[in-house]
């Protein structure tokens, strides 16, 4: 009775109609037998889980009757044995995602694992309507530890419709504007470039699906089934090699609208790094570099009057792949150089950079000493995690980091690391440009457009979060409208082109004040 029962159960929770037809006929059969039988039945017949063909209807029983049938007894006792979901089930899966995600940042030779369409389907069936926020938002952090590193992994994820699941889940009425965030975080995510595995990866060979729903663990006789339309092209589009940019947009533009807007957004702005777009021809990256050519040299000779000497200590704050730490290094007088960088990835990008530009600098150069450390900025203690090799900094260099930070936070590191009287230069996305780049999808539901987590600054509240912080602003800020020249011949690219006439950088140099004592010592000594 019990194992009767309880595969009822199993085909009743099916996303299957036959199957859940299925099992309401025997649950009607049970009951039939329940009801139908009389206590004098024997045990065989009892045990039955349908009334055999061509045997006459039992006597109806009594009501009062019921207690005394073994049959009922333990049908009653299996409801109330029933549990339903009452939180404490959603906070152990909550739980056991938030291991899985430590896991397999712990050791990712286990990510492998969701290779296999058994385990990937468990995380996509999280993501049903069904369960709640916290669930979806678990799922989808967890899905982006899967997914990193493992282009095999990401074909599984396609092969199983996880992008319609995603979208779909997106566009619902339902889905609370916290989860549709994380939802555009791992859109973002996955548009990415993918780089080469390590490895050798074996190809998947499983067929897409041809309709518009996806199959879940639970649908079918065998455990993976699917309605296939053919395999051939679809088959190699999904289980051969990575993928580009453009190949994942032209997938994820099968179920959304406005894909282009998002990666044209990824390519300007790089909210996760530098690790692919310093490379990509970057309209704002190109705009950095050839201001800086005019800023840096003035930052340096301010430096130089600041301490006449030739030990200068230079902190590169949010180094990312070296773009500038290599700029800092040929700079004469330097004797350190300290890059700071979130990004482990990132930061072995930035040492083969500052290790082939220390072989190519004169003899005279290569006493210089670099130093590159992982550093968060949103850490909790900001100065616990702060090595004494950053501290007491004559000046920081920070391109184009501010518009992925808090301001306080930021403000907050630079003056635990710098010493009093020393300098900060600081370039960013100008807020201009902020307002108009920061892609997103528009919710089908509401019509409100939805944006992952970034900051656009405006230049006046830059200044006063620095002057709360004891940094006062040298000279004038520095602002940047794009041109029709910079296209033709300042070396922007064409994808600048969309940017004419908007300003879309802003540069500044700010000095920490120094305290009241050293102020009085310095007048004496002029």
């Amino acid at each position: 009775m019990e194992t009767l029962l309880s595969l009822s159960f199993d085909y009743l929770s099916s996303y299957d109609a036959s199957k859940i037809r299925k099992g309401l006929r025997q649950v009607e059969g049970l009951l039939a037998q329940i009801c139908l039988s009389n206590s004098q039945s024997s045990a065989i017949d009892r045990r039955r889980s349908v009334i055999p063909a061509g045997t006459p209807p039992a006597q109806a029983k009594e009501l009062g009757a019921l207690k005394d049938d073994p049959a009922f007894r333990e049908f009653f006792k299996l409801q109330e044995g029933f549990e339903w979901n009452d939180g404490q089930n959603d906070l152990l899966i909550v739980s056991t995602l938030d291991l899985i995600q430590g896991i397999l940042l712990l050791h990712p030779p286990s990510r492998s694992l969701f290779a296999r369409e058994i385990y990937m389907n468990l995380l996509l069936d999280l993501l049903d309507p069904s369960n709640c926020p916290a669930i979806q938002s678990s799922t989808l952090l967890t899905l982006v530890v899967t997914l990193l590193d493992h282009p095999l992994n990401t074909r599984t994820f396609e092969t199983l419709d996880g992008l319609l699941t995603v979208t779909s889940l997106f566009k619902m009425r339902a889905t609370s504007r916290e989860v549709k965030l994380k939802l555009i975080e791992f859109l973002y995510f996955y548009l990415m470039p993918e780089a080469p595995p390590s490895t050798t990866m074996t190809s998947v060979s499983a067929p897409a699906t041809a309709v518009l729903q996806r199959s879940p663990s639970k649908i079918g006789g065998e455990a993976m089934s699917r309605s296939v339309n053919g395999a051939g092209k679809e088959t190699a589009e999904y289980g051969e090699g990575i993928r580009t940019t453009e190949e994942k947009q032209g997938l994820l533009g099968r179920y959304l609208n406005n894909v282009e807007d998002l990666v044209d957004d990824l390519r300007d702005n790089a909210p996760f790094g530098g690790t692919v777009y310093d490379k990509d021809s970057n309209p704002l990256q190109a705009i950095d570099d050839i201001e800086l050519s005019a800023l840096l040299p003035h930052f340096l000779s301010l430096l130089q009057q600041a301490k006449p000497t030739s030990q200068l200590k230079i902190v590169d704050l949010g180094c990312g792949t070296g773009r500038n730490t290599v700029k800092v290094l040929c700079v004469p007088g330097v004797q350190r150089v300290v890059g700071l960088d979130a990004s482990e990835k990132m930061l072995a990008i930035a040492k083969e950079r500052c290790e082939e530009c220390m072989g190519a600098l004169g003899a005279d150069r290569r006493n210089v000493d670099f130093v590159l450390e992982v550093y968060d900025v949103l850490d909790d203690d900001v100065a616990a995690s702060l090595s004494d090799s950053a501290r007491g900094a004559d000046a920081i260099v920070s391109t184009l980091v501010l518009e992925h930070l808090p301001l306080d936070a930021f403000f907050a590191a630079v003056s635990e690391i710098l010493r009093p009287g020393g300098l900060v230069m600081v370039t960013n996305m100008h807020p201009d440009m902020g307002a108009k780049s920061q892609a997103g999808f528009v919710d089908p539901e509401t019509g409100e457009k939805i944006r992952p987590v970034s900051y656009v600054h405006k230049i006046e509240d830059v200044v006063s979060e620095a002057r709360r912080r004891g940094l006062e602003l040298v000279g004038q800020v520095k602002e940047k409208e794009v041109k029709v020249s910079d296209l033709e011949d300042g070396g922007v690219g064409d994808r600048g082109r969309k940017w004419i006439g908007v300003r879309t950088w802003f540069g500044m140099v700010l000095r920490k004040a120094k305290p009241v004592i050293e102020l009085s010592r310095d007048r004496q000594e002029v």
